[in-house]
């Protein structure tokens, strides 16, 4: 798993430890864990120990319950964290049990949360997934989506629910009237500010047949792109 895509993954580890447990002892076996992690994914992670101060900031973010007993020292840092709860064990110094625990917390509070477990081959192909998706999804937020014009009335199932895209992808959904749309390509105005590069070009090169639509096309294309323009 060391080819180019996985080079630019974003993926933070805190780690949640008892103080009950033995600090060193913990630390090389944590070392030597994450470095077996690190070398099938063929990129490091970011480890940041404790510290959960910029927790949220990465594409991916993991908390490494190291030991059991952690359960408290969760409670602690849960109110400041958003989306999805990923905890990753390695099995080790009752770290599963703990994990379980802070699951079945999350699940009374209403949030989602993933327990990631099993094999090292396992966790490097779970964590490469999920960086991809939480990037992706990063990528997406805040962005705006046009809806032009409604569905028409026999789709009664084919309105889309906004606030749950918004929630799943942190799309925002905005509806554009269809009449606005034709009132722009209809009109006289001068759209070649959004004309793609050697349209025109192109257009004169065509049959006569064939320039027509394609003509008619490109000021679709135009007036949609005015329109994003001003919902952005």
């Amino acid at each position: 798993m060391s080819d180019s895509n996985h080079l630019n993954m974003n993926i933070g580890v805190y780690t949640l430890t008892s103080p009950l447990h033995d600090e060193k002892a913990v630390n090389a076996a944590s070392a030597d864990f994450i470095a077996e992690i690190e070398e099938k994914l063929g990129s490091p992670v970011d480890f940041r120990g404790s510290d959960f101060s910029d927790y949220g900031n990465h594409d991916l973010d993991v908390i490494y319950v190291r030991t059991g007993g952690t359960e408290g020292l969760f409670k602690e840092v849960f109110p400041a964290m958003k989306g999805t709860i990923y905890l990753l064990t390695s099995g080790k110094s009752n770290s599963l049990a703990a994990s379980l625990e802070i699951l079945s917390y999350l699940g009374q509070h209403a949030r989602k949360g993933e327990i990631i477990h099993g094999s090292t081959d396992y966790i490097t192909s779970r964590l490469d997934l999920l960086s991809k998706v939480c990037a992706a999804r990063k990528t997406l937020e805040g962005q705006n989506l046009g809806i032009i014009g409604k569905p028409s009335d026999w789709l009664i199932s084919s309105d889309p629910d906004k606030d749950a895209v918004k929630s799943a992808l942190g799309i925002n959904l905005v509806d554009v009237p269809v009449d606005e749309l034709i009132q722009i390509v209809k009109s006289d105005e001068d759209l070649s500010a959004y004309m793609p590069e050697n349209a025109a070009e192109l257009s004169d090169r065509m049959p006569d047949a064939i320039r027509r639509y394609t003509e008619g096309a490109l000021r679709i294309y135009c007036g949609l792109k005015k329109i994003i323009a001003k919902y952005s």
